[in-house]
């Protein structure tokens, strides 16, 4: 007897697993910090990195009120950009504040 199971990867399991959404916005933030070069390019991820999601936003600290001001014009492309890598989590958008409010 053959069974048909649909192979998973252990990203898609992990994800699945998380009861905790806490748990799972953190795992999920790690995923994109892994990425986050290819996304935003490697010059402005000096400047800047994944901090947490809130009510599906990606919050994205930044060190200067310019690089802010510059992504923001850059958020749909950005925010293509994420949609490529599939974390099988909807992320609705992406906000960039400064460094000192993401902790």
């Amino acid at each position: 007897m053959a069974y048909k199971h649909k192979i998973k990867s252990i990203q898609e399991i992990l994800l699945n697993s998380f009861n905790n959404s806490e748990i799972k916005y953190k795992f999920i933030v790690s995923l994109i910090c892994r990425d986050w070069p290819d996304i935003i390019g490697e010059p402005l991820c000096k400047f800047t990195r994944p901090a947490y999601i809130y009510n599906n936003i990606l919050n994205v600290a930044c060190m200067h009120g310019g690089i802010i001001q510059t992504l923001n014009f850059r958020s749909d492309e950005i925010y293509q950009k994420l949609l490529e890598h599939d974390y099988h989590y909807k992320i609705e958008g992406i906000k960039f504040i400064s460094e000192s409010k993401a902790h």
